[in-house]
């Protein structure tokens, strides 16, 4: 890949990561439920739909990706559904007695694997990141030369790009979260607030085309 394609898939990458969206209002709303370290699992699970996506693009299977409408529309439907599913279960919750952040870790895997797969289900049912590889990327590849190397600085500039912008809104949402934590009933509105933005990430997601 050339310097200034380079360049440009960094820029190109920066400003969508930045730019508040499904995958940043779902990390956040995780953060500020459950601290860091959901977060951290929520954007593991982001980034592995990314490399998914990166996989495809290698394999040169993205044009069969951009035909299947219906399987892109089931994707996103499924998503928009779990992510739904769980926000009504949040809501419901809200307000009872929770355990402290501070829990050994064996008793927390379970909650880890579920922040894990809300990122990847999201990840996978986001249409624009499915536009951004199979519309944006490939022609910023250079066929005349070796191209599992491309993909490669491609695949670590994204993901690393995203990485961090997504760890970045996690960090500044812990830091709101523990302003919150010690007011009487905060759980119960920081619950429902979360519950509220995981809803508007599943009608986001349904939305966009």
């Amino acid at each position: 890949m050339e310097f200034h394609k380079w360049l440009i898939l960094l820029t190109t990458t920066s400003v969508i990561a930045v730019t508040p969206g499904p995958s940043v209002l779902l990390v956040s709303a995780q953060s500020m439920k459950a601290g860091r370290k959901a977060g951290f699992f929520g954007a593991l699970g982001i980034q592995l739909a990314n490399g998914c996506f990166f996989l495809l693009s290698a394999l040169g299977l993205s044009q069969f990706v951009r035909s299947a409408e219906m399987l892109s529309e089931a994707l996103k439907v499924a998503g928009a559904i779990y992510l739904s599913f769980i926000s009504i279960k949040l809501w419901r919750a809200s307000g009872r007695p929770k355990r402290p952040l501070d829990v050994p870790q064996e008793r927390t895997q379970k909650e880890d694997g579920t922040y894990f797969l809300q990122g990847l289900m999201t990840g996978l049912s986001n249409p624009k990141a499915i536009l951004f590889f199979v519309a944006v990327l490939p022609p910023l590849m250079d066929p005349a030369k070796e191209m599992k190397a491309q993909f490669v600085v491609a695949g670590l500039t994204v993901i690393g790009v995203e990485w961090l912008v997504l760890l970045t809104y996690s960090f500044l949402a812990t830091a709101g979260l523990k302003k919150v934590q010690s007011r009487k009933g905060s759980d119960k509105w920081r619950d429902r607030v979360v519950a509220l933005i995981l809803l508007a990430v599943a009608v986001k997601i349904l939305l966009m085309r």
